[in-house]
């Protein structure tokens, strides 16, 4: 009888699961760097509560993780993919577009 009300899956994924490491990197990525969200977005109650809807199962880090580990091993990651790519090229042309987002 227990077994049956009881469930044996855990409440939450593993800091290391694949699916964890999956969504916060989608929620840096898309929605904080694309979209340029606030980073104080993941301690904000209602937007925790809607990825919680969304996938129970998952955790989004606090502000100070996302500031302090995320972010900059991404900016890494992309500044790498960047300068391999330029490496690889003859020519390049950078053309700058000033403007502001608030």
């Amino acid at each position: 009888m227990i077994s049956f009300v009881s469930s044996s899956e855990p409440s939450h994924y593993a800091a290391s699961s694949h699916r964890q490491r999956f969504l916060t990197n989608s929620v840096v990525s898309n929605l904080i760097m694309k979209c340029a969200l606030i980073v104080s977005l993941a301690v904000q109650p209602a937007f925790r509560a809607c990825l919680s809807d969304f996938d129970s199962k998952y955790i989004l880090p606090v502000r100070q993780t996302v500031t302090n580990s995320i972010l900059p091993q991404m900016i890494v990651s992309r500044q790498q993919k960047m300068e391999s790519f330029i490496s690889k090229s003859s020519h390049v042309s950078l053309t700058v577009d000033i403007w502001t987002d608030r």
